[in-house]
């Protein structure tokens, strides 16, 4: 098992391997790799809300020309 915590060069800073910084290489991945992702789902939400909304004014405007013709009867 690792010691996480251990000093560093004496000058009495403990400093612990699990939170060390990431380059700036892997982190922009990392951002990249997460927006992209946040992109996609909010595309997906996006998506779904349109197509719920046709379906309600699909199903309205039937409604609507039910309506007249039971009223015109």
């Amino acid at each position: 098992m690792r010691n996480l915590s251990s000093f560093d060069s004496g000058r009495g800073r403990g400093t612990s391997s699990l939170h060390s910084p990431k380059p700036q290489e892997a982190r922009s991945a990392t951002d990249n790799a997460e927006t992209k992702t946040t992109t996609v789902a909010a595309d997906i939400k996006h998506r779904t809300l349109m197509a719920s909304l046709h379906r309600l004014a699909v199903a309205t405007t039937h409604m609507s020309k039910l309506a007249m013709e039971w009223i015109l009867r």
